[in-house]
């Protein structure tokens, strides 16, 4: 491999100095005195993720045992899924080379972002470069205005993924580019930001937040904004319930032409 695996044998951790006690710890200071078969075998005898990782480590690079890439993935595979970022880090370059297995690099990013949710910074670069390689031109160019700051950008980028446009559907990073843009006073992603929390929609529901980002776009003029407002405030959905402001609210989005508040009032009778 490029860069993970062998990096693996450079910085494999010193065992505690002393007895150690724990097979793991054993395993350490064998494969550091560059006793391999012994370490093999306490790593075999540990049986936690850490020890399945390094196995897989040393059947990638034949350490001790025959060089045996499939059985270094079964390994791999092991413990990454019992939750070890670096296996699952070891897996996303194994897919992403096309080593030992067919080269996949869905599941290469798949097994990356696992690795960067458990913390691991290399694996967070490789599934951020991955994703902006397989990116359309188009979203490459929102992602690097909205990295940038570009209100209009974080807009965009947070409606291709709200709606799976040219990526695949992601409504958690759409409410993350969503709220950038809502901070900047983007009123449409208020709007949005404020649906999504209301509604639970791809996010934590949180009411009160969501009426408060609704309030911000119906404000500024959002008519279906408006209609939300009018609508939360007649039941009370994260809000105080208040027939008189949300009638209101609703007349403002009726004379915006918005069908569903002109429905809402003639139901309360205005």
């Amino acid at each position: 491999m490029k860069r993970r695996l062998p990096a693996i044998i450079i910085a494999l951790l010193v065992c505690w100095s002393g007895s150690c006690y724990a097979d793991f710890q054993e395993a350490e200071r064998a494969f550091d005195k560059g006793d391999y078969p012994s370490a093999l075998a306490l790593y075999r005898a540990d049986k936690t993720p850490e020890s399945f990782n390094k196995l897989g480590v040393l059947y990638y690079n034949g350490l001790g045992v025959g060089r045996n890439v499939s059985e270094a993935l079964h390994w791999f595979r092991r413990a990454a899924d019992l939750g070890s970022a670096e296996a699952q880090a070891n897996l996303g370059q194994l897919y992403e080379t096309g080593d030992g297995v067919t080269m996949d690099l869905a599941e290469a990013m798949k097994w990356y972002g696992k690795a960067a949710a458990g913390g691991d910074p290399d694996a967070q670069h490789d599934f951020d470069r991955l994703r902006a390689e397989s990116e359309p031109r188009r979203i490459r160019w929102y992602r690097r205005d909205a990295l940038l700051g570009h209100v209009t950008a974080q807009y965009n980028l947070a409606d291709a993924y709200y709606h799976g446009e040219e990526v695949p559907q992601d409504k958690r990073e759409a409410a993350k580019w969503y709220l950038k843009a809502a901070e900047q006073g983007n009123v449409p992603a208020q709007y949005m930001l404020g649906l999504m929390l209301l509604q639970g929609d791809g996010v934590q529901n949180a009411s009160a937040e969501g009426v408060a980002w609704l309030r911000k776009a119906a404000s500024s003029g959002h008519r279906e904004a408006q209609y939300q407002m009018g609508r939360c405030l007649l039941q009370g959905i994260g809000v105080r319930r208040d027939s008189e402001e949300a009638v209101l609210w609703l007349r403002k989005a009726a004379a915006q032409g918005e069908p569903t508040a002109v429905a809402a009032l003639k139901e309360v009778g205005k």
